[in-house]
């Protein structure tokens, strides 16, 4: 019914999805690159166990990270967020950032995102 699961945050999650899954489906890890309390997500240092952990189930294959950015009109802290997550991604060598949002995807756009969620922009025009 879907191609990516953007929001596994959890091994718990990756282990119920695994447990259900009829395929192999294709994920990112949501991480938290902003430290906002409101916000879900691994925490970058936490990261590399979380990958290593997935790596051991069958059904999940981990291909990018997601992250969302800071609820902020600051520039410079959203793009630190984005820049992070790259960095994250590059040093997980998988191929995908999934970050930016109908108030920020330029800034996601110019950080390496390849997938932006606009949702707002398409169904309300007042972003």
């Amino acid at each position: 019914m879907f191609d990516i699961i953007q929001s596994v945050d959890s091994f718990p999650l990756a282990e119920e999805i695994n447990k259900h899954a009829d395929r192999v489906v294709e994920c990112f890890v949501e991480v938290n690159t902003s430290g906002e309390a409101s916000k879900y997500g691994v925490k970058p240092l936490d990261l590399p166990l979380l990958l290593r952990s997935i790596s051991n189930l069958h059904n999940l294959k981990v291909t990018g990270l997601m992250t969302m950015g800071p609820l902020t009109r600051d520039k410079d802290l959203i793009r630190r967020s984005f820049k992070k997550l790259r960095e994250l991604r590059d040093a997980a060598q998988l191929k995908h950032l999934s970050m930016g949002m109908s108030e920020d995807y330029p800034l996601a756009i110019e950080e390496g995102s390849d997938i932006i969620r606009i949702g707002r922009m398409i169904f309300n025009r007042e972003v």
